[in-house]
């Protein structure tokens, strides 16, 4: 799918996630919606999707900090194993991920 594609499902997903006051949803919708478009892409593949560029910027401290609030979501997350496995388990994971995708460019 075309860079624009994910743009666009990524806003879709980060409008209803706000409007529905999920934090957590929200957030990683956010964070994958500024690693698609506001990191530089390596090369020039058109619109298709390439990796971010290791560059340093502005933005490494704001990736930084929020990467550490997603590994302290996931932290917190743990808990939630013995009350519903299934949404502590997605929860933890999803927060572990967006950790490592905002620091794996740097």
């Amino acid at each position: 799918m075309p860079a624009a594609g994910w743009e666009a499902v990524l806003l879709v997903a980060l409008g209803w996630s706000a409007t529905s006051r999920r934090l957590q949803h929200t957030a990683s919708a956010a964070t994958m919606l500024f690693l698609l478009t506001a990191l530089p892409m390596s090369g020039d593949h058109g619109p298709w999707l390439t990796m971010p560029a290791p560059t340093r910027g502005w933005w490494t401290p704001v990736c930084s900090a929020a990467a550490a609030w997603f590994l302290y979501e996931a932290a917190r997350s743990v808990p939630l194993w013995r009350l519903d496995a299934t949404r502590g388990l997605c929860r933890t994971g999803m927060s572990r991920g967006m950790g490592c995708a905002l620091v794996a460019p740097f």
